[in-house]
Parts: C-alpha cells; sequence; structure tokens
C-alpha cells in the first residue's frame, strides 16, 4: 500500500503491516451512554459487543477492540472507537489479503446499529481524537466569548442538550464551537436556523463543523468545486467513469455531492485496490494535465479521510467572503429592526395606555370636582337656612317679650287708680302696640 494514499496513524503505536488494518479503517460510535455524563462509552460499547458475539456466530469469530475517544482539554465524550483485533487474520478465512477487509468491520458497524439506535455508528471521519460531527459553531461571537458559551451552554442544557466541551476560536475564523452529547441534537438545532440566546441582544446562527460524513470505506473526493464552474461535476464523474478501468468494467462504485460541502465531488471506487490508482502520483499528474488549465481551482483527488484530517477545503473568494459577510450583517440587521420595531410598538402601546390612564384620572377629577361643587352649596344653603331659622327664632322670642311686657302694663293699669300712671302705662301700651 503506498504510504502516500492515507495519513500515518502517528495515534497509535501499534504499527499496522496487515493490509486488513489499514489507517482509516476503523467505526467511530457516537452518542453513547446519552446525557449522562459519568456514563463510559468504551464500557458500554464493549458490553455490546459481548452481547451480540452470544447471539452472531459470525460475528464472534471476528474479535473487534474498543478504544476510548482521546480528549484535548476539559470536557466528557459519549464518543469511541471500534476497529479489528491487529492479531486477527481474515486471510486465514478468505484466503487472500489482497483488499483491506472492511466488509468483517461493516458487519460490527450493522451490528452495533441494530443493537442500539439511538447511536450514530459510522466510518471514522480521520485520525482519532478529531471529530466534528458533534461541533456546533457560533461564527458570529467575537467578544467577550468564554462568557457566551456560559449562556448557550446553560440555555442548551435547560433544553436538555448536554454540551460536553467548548472553546473559542482565537485565531482564523472567529466564533466559539460547543461540542454536543447527542448528534440528533445537533440536527435538531440547525433546523433551527436561529437560536434565541437569553442575554444576547440577537439570534445566533448555528453552523456544523467542516467535516465530510464517510458513507462507504475509503471514500474519496476531489475538491475546489465552485459556483462558477457549471457542470464540472458531470465532467469530473466521466473522467473517472473512463480513466479507471478494469476488464473492461469501470471501477467507478458510486458519486454523491454534499450539503455540507458543496465544494466537493465525493466518490468511491468498487475496489481498494482501484482506490490506490486513483491516489497514485501518476493519476495526480493525469489530473493535472487534463483540468489544470481550465479549472485551476481543482485539487486533485484525496481520500476523504486525509481531506477531514488536512482541511483540504476550497479557498473563498474576496467577493464570496464579502457576499457571505454581508448576508450575514442584513441578517443581523434584520433582526436589530425587528427588535427596534418591537419596541416602538410597545413604547407606542404605552403611551395608548398611559393616555387612557391620564384621561380616566381627568374624568375622575371632574366627577369629585362637581361632587364637591354641590356639597359646597348645600352647606352654604344648610347655613343659610339655619341663619334664617335662628334670626326668625330670635324675633320670636323678642316678640314674645314685648306681648309679656303689654300684658303686665295692661294688668297695672287695671290695678292702678292714679291718673299719671294710667296715662304713663297706656303711653307705653300704644308705643308697643305701634
Amino acid at each position: 500500500m503506498p504510504s502516500s494514499t492515507l495519513l500515518p496513524r502517528s495515534d497509535d503505536p501499534e504499527t499496522f503491516l496487515d493490509i486488513s488494518l489499514p489507517p482509516g479503517c476503523d467505526l467511530i460510535v457516537r452518542s453513547v451512554g446519552g446525557p449522562d455524563r459519568k456514563a463510559d462509552p468504551v464500557q458500554i460499547i464493549n458490553a455490546a459487543v459481548q452481547s451480540i458475539t452470544k447471539t452472531n456466530e459470525d460475528l464472534a469469530d471476528i474479535p473487534v477492540l474498543v478504544h476510548p475517544f482521546p480528549m484535548q482539554g476539559a470536557g466528557w465524550t459519549t464518543s469511541c472507537y471500534v476497529r479489528l483485533d491487529p492479531l486477527f487474520k481474515p486471510k486465514s478465512l478468505t484466503g487472500t489479503d489482497a483488499e483491506p477487509r472492511c466488509d468483517l468491520l461493516q458487519m460490527w458497524r450493522d451490528a452495533l446499529r441494530t443493537f442500539n439506535t439511538d447511536w450514530e455508528v459510522s466510518w471514522a471521519p480521520t485520525v482519532r481524537g478529531t471529530d466534528k460531527r458533534m461541533w456546533i459553531r457560533f461564527p458570529e461571537v467575537r467578544d467577550d466569548q468564554e462568557n457566551v458559551i456560559t449562556k448557550i451552554t446553560a440555555h442548551l442544557e435547560k433544553f436538555k442538550s448536554p454540551v460536553c466541551s467548548s472553546f473559542a476560536m482565537k485565531t482564523g475564523a472567529s466564533g466559539v464551537i460547543l461540542s454536543l452529547a447527542c448528534h440528533k441534537h445537533v440536527e435538531d438545532i440547525m433546523k433551527l436556523g436561529r437560536v434565541e440566546i437569553p442575554g444576547m441582544p440577537h439570534p445566533l446562527t448555528p453552523q456544523r463543523g467542516h467535516q465530510i460524513e464517510i458513507k462507504n470505506a475509503f471514500k474519496l473526493a476531489i475538491m475546489g468545486l465552485t459556483d462558477n464552474i457549471d457542470g464540472v461535476e458531470a465532467i469530473l464523474e466521466r473522467w473517472l467513469a473512463e480513466t479507471f478501468i478494469v476488464d473492461g468494467e469501470s471501477t467507478l462504485a458510486g458519486v454523491r455531492s454534499s450539503p455540507d460541502a458543496s465544494e466537493a465531488l465525493i466518490f468511491h471506487m468498487t475496489t481498494w485496490e482501484a482506490a490506490t490508482r486513483v491516489l497514485s502520483s501518476t493519476t495526480a499528474e493525469l489530473f493535472t494535465q487534463t483540468f489544470g488549465c481550465k479549472y485551476p481551482s481543482l485539487v486533485t483527488p484525496q481520500s476523504v479521510y486525509a481531506i477531514n484530517h488536512k482541511g483540504l477545503w476550497r479557498n473563498k473568494t474576496i467577493h464570496e467572503t464579502f457576499v457571505k459577510g454581508s448576508e450575514s450583517m442584513t441578517e443581523n440587521f434584520k433582526a436589530l429592526q425587528q427588535q427596534i420595531n418591537m419596541l416602538k410598538t410597545e413604547t407606542r402601546q404605552g403611551m395608548q395606555a398611559m393616555q387612557l390612564e391620564m384621561s380616566t384620572i381627568s374624568s375622575n377629577l371632574a366627577s369629585i370636582t362637581t361632587v364637591v361643587s354641590t356639597l359646597k352649596s348645600s352647606v352654604d344653603n344648610a347655613q343659610l337656612a339655619l341663619l334664617a331659622q335662628s334670626t326668625e327664632i330670635g324675633l320670636s322670642w323678642n316678640l314674645a317679650e314685648v306681648q309679656t311686657a303689654r300684658l303686665m302694663l295692661r294688668s297695672q293699669l287695671v290695678m292702678t287708680n292714679d291718673p299719671k300712671e294710667r296715662a304713663d302705662a297706656e303711653g307705653v301700651i300704644g308705643m308697643l302696640d305701634e
């Protein structure tokens, strides 16, 4: 096997001399243990392997090893790796070692998927300890990143989406990245499109980790496709089908595109031997001669395993960068304008409510003023009535005194014979009668 075809397994001290165990021929099992931080993915998968071997005689003869997912920094993980035991010699079963025995590991992949449908069992995308499948990235977050990570983590934890680890992008692409415990939670968040985080001035736009998922073992890809190249996918597919032929038959097994990697044409061959031909230096020279002048952005075929590790992504033009930046700013401005409009509406409603309250208060004050005025008028009338009544009583009292005095004078007039006294009494009585 040419050493340039795949990355060396520098993260594993073992030497891979057996063709049944080339780099990239590993399974990764994700979402093991769910939200339980104390769960051990290796222990759980080992228990599943033991359970499967008790009921499946074919897999009982194909030993596998479970390896932990190496963590970089603080945090926890719900992933681990499954690989064929390096002491296992599959050629004793088949009589040939011309091809890596990915089919044996694929049997284990299917069995583990059936054993627990909550797990995601796939081919390892790149070297151990590197997996962006569980990532959620928020590129807009450039300031106060640690504080924002705390807010996002608390928000996701509230909705039962545990965060295993997180970190801020200090150089290059800006933003913060959170690694979730469950792949289904990643899908749910991506479907939202925009995420409302309490304490943030505007919604955040989530993005996936830049990684191509491997559907078939030893997936290959041609990178560098751009929106400006029309029909190049069909041209490349025809070139692959017509160039790599064995015994009159094309060894191209299938071609697909990925919505998460629009710059890649992803394909796989019928055999590993055919794949090594595609990855050879001879093919690289032929590819450059055929497409180098007309399509300079295209990159020679690489294994997806290597692409995910080395990051052979298309370099974006300044125009595309500005367009995406402008679109992001436009979305942010729209969100800000919506918040301003909501604030205006709330303010207008508040003013209308205040005006209504002021009008009610004014009406109540007018009613109170009318009542007070009526009460004052009633009090004034009562005072006048009391005054008139008092005057009337005084006059009646005076009249009674006059009548009493007249009566006494009449009695005196009757009882006296003195002419002078009688004259005086009659004079006084006359004055009282006037």
